[in-house]
């Protein structure tokens, strides 16, 4: 009665679980981390560029009014004053070729004026125009000796940078000379540096992204493992603990429906007994699992005698054995006598233990009964190998590529009707594959497989 219970329950949850895809919230997660980096990058890069911009212009604009300080004095000394009271120039004050300015001498104008602001001489270019002066600066230019300030001058108006500097004379004690002078070679470089920062910010904003999305993906690649062990385990515990709950629970149901036997009641006893050790073994594989799947961080990597963690592991499963009739054998070779270090592996010693239980198990139980299971353990010097050699069945070539697959063997032909987890040769691959060892699968029909596992010594 439990039995067909039983059948009835499993053909009707036979269906895959397709467990949740979390890479949409991963990518979404990293979309978020890269825009959060690209905003402080590109935030932190425009406010320095517009530092940079602004002591760019000031020491620009020092040097300029320096070196345009420097034009009025060699101006102003060229200056004479005769006995008319006529200004003239010595040499070729206004066309100097010694020096290097940041502006165009031929393109300036000058003016001089008396200490009331009267205009006296002019230069040619300025025509009837005067230089700009306001009355209310004089009193304060004659106390600080010169003054600066960017004017609009000719036609078309352009900018100028325009001096006013205060000297004397025999004849004049105090003169003011202005000086305007074009700005354009400073706002050249003001607009070649407005240009770079315009072509350049956005460029190295997309570089700022491309690499924070790149450094997102490595930085979420643990909690991506993470993400993928729950989420695989999630999805396994889903699909596979309600096959033998929905069957515990309808058990229940009918026990419960009427009075039973003292016999209805062991074979229900028994039955459910027999449902809740594979629900313990299925749990404690997929705990298993789901540490393996977290990666090298979540093990505890200690060097290891590998004899002595396969002697452990069989030891485990005398029993099994001996349920079974089946003999099993232990071959240690013995290691050369220079051999380094013998049998010693790194390597998680809980998870090695089970990745061997594993593959002796699962030839204990397709091993008939009266036959030998053979594991033998060599040291090669650089590595250990393991094999398990069973006398079963065998393994059909086209589902050698299966067998490590997850729950393959509750889907599979069911040889025998033994019944197992379906995740004993995972969890064996995936503990393989975290410890960088390699399993090979040799199998013929009728005369058995063996599983050899090679182990690189550290």
């Amino acid at each position: 009665m439990f039995s067909a219970l039983k059948n009835s329950v499993r053909s009707r949850l036979t269906t895959k679980f397709q467990p949740k895809n979390l890479k949409t919230g991963l990518q979404g997660l990293r979309f978020q981390l890269t825009l959060l980096f690209a905003s402080i990058f590109g935030t932190t890069l425009i406010a320095f560029s517009v530092l940079l911009y602004q002591v760019f212009i000031q020491t620009h604009q020092r040097e300029f009014d320096a070196a345009l300080h420097n034009h009025a004095v060699d101006v102003s000394e060229s200056l004479n004053v005769d006995w008319f009271g006529d200004l003239t120039f010595q040499g070729d004050a206004l066309a100097e070729n010694t020096k290097i300015f940041p502006f165009s001498l031929g393109q300036g104008y000058f003016e001089v004026r008396g200490e009331q602001g009267k205009p006296l001489s002019r230069s040619r270019n300025l025509e009837e125009r005067d230089l700009p002066l306001d009355p209310s600066e004089i009193a304060q230019l004659l106390v600080k000796g010169e003054s600066f300030r960017t004017v609009k001058l000719g036609e078309p108006a352009a900018s100028f940078r325009l001096i006013n500097y205060v000297f004397s004379e025999a004849q004049e004690p105090l003169l003011i000379l202005q000086v305007a002078v074009p700005l354009d070679l400073l706002q050249r470089e003001r607009l070649g540096l407005i240009t770079f920062f315009i072509l350049s910010i956005p460029l190295i904003l997309v570089i700022a992204i491309l690499a924070g999305f790149y450094v997102s993906k490595r930085a979420l690649i643990p909690i991506s493992t993470a993400f993928e062990s729950q989420e695989r385990f999630v999805a396994d515990a889903s699909h596979q603990l309600k096959t033998p709950l929905a069957i515990l629970r309808g058990e229940l149901d009918l026990m419960l429906s009427r009075e039973r036997s003292a016999d209805e009641t062991r074979g229900f006893l028994k039955s459910a007994s027999g449902e809740i050790n594979y629900l313990s073994r299925m749990v404690e594989d997929l705990l298993v699992l789901a540490r393996v799947d977290a990666g090298s961080g979540s093990l505890s990597i200690n060097t290891l005698r590998l004899d002595e963690t396969l002697i452990e592991a069989i030891s485990s499963l005398e029993k099994l054995a001996a349920t079974r009739g089946v003999k099993l054998k232990l071959n240690l070779e013995t290691p050369g006598a220079g051999a380094r270090a013998p049998y010693e592996v790194a390597g998680d010693a809980d998870l090695l233990r089970s990745m061997l239980q594993s593959f002796i198990e699962n030839a204990l139980k397709y091993s008939p009964e009266g036959a030998s299971v053979e594991v033998k353990a060599a040291d090669h010097d650089r590595e250990v190998s393991v094999s398990i050699q069973d006398q079963g069945p065998g393994i059909p070539k086209e589902a050698l590529d299966k067998i490590f697959e997850r729950f393959y063997r509750a889907e599979d032909q069911g040889r025998e009707k033994i019944r197992g987890t379906g995740l004993g040769l995972a969890i064996a691959r995936q503990i393989a594959e975290v410890h960088q060892a390699t399993i090979e699968v040799q199998s013929e029909i009728g005369k058995g497989t063996q599983f050899i596992v090679r182990i690189k010594k550290f």
